[in-house]
């Protein structure tokens, strides 16, 4: 059964409070002092508890989080859009146990998907994840690629926001 979506835009940032898997919770804190009227805005540390409800919950979902691949080089922004590309995510990427790809997944077989979902990822240094490391600040490439992810951030949900005005308006004007 599908659920009822809310239309506001919901940006979710997954992380820890280690190292480089801060970056969701950095770009969330972020974009709300700068955007904070274009989005709600949640920092979700166990995908697979709090990311459920928003994803049955939200018409618009955009979800950031750490990655962790050896292919790539640390600070490579990665996007994926749609709830089939999301499922497609390799489980070992996440630090988090059940994560982001299975949770999306659990969401689609229970008919609770968002009709707008992007996934955002940038590859950090895996190294920089240990409890050693609460509160560390991000390694300069992903520092760098963050600030570069929230300024695309911003546009897109300017751009979201101003479409959802213009449908509002051409609702009122056919009523």
């Amino acid at each position: 059964m599908q659920a009822e979506h809310t239309a506001r835009v919901c940006v979710v940032g997954v992380g820890s409070p280690f190292g480089d898997d801060q970056l969701g919770w950095f770009v969330v804190e972020r974009l709300e002092q700068i955007a904070p009227s274009l989005a709600d805005y949640v920092q979700c540390s166990a995908p697979s508890r709090e990311l459920l409800p928003i994803l049955r919950d939200r018409e618009h979902v955009i979800i950031v989080d750490a990655l962790h691949s050896e292919a790539l080089s640390i600070g490579t922004c990665r996007e994926w859009q749609g709830v089939d590309a999301i499922c497609q995510l390799p489980n070992h990427l996440s630090s988090h146990g059940f994560d982001v790809a299975n949770t999306v997944q659990l969401a689609k077989q229970l008919g609770w998907q968002p009709r707008y979902l992007r996934f955002y990822g940038i590859d950090i240094d895996i190294n920089t994840c240990q409890p050693t490391a609460l509160h560390a600040p991000l390694s300069p490439p992903v520092a760098q690629a963050m600030e570069l992810l929230i300024e695309a951030l911003h546009t897109d949900l300017q751009a979201i926001d101003m479409n959802q005005i213009q449908a509002s308006q051409e609702n009122s004007a056919h009523a």
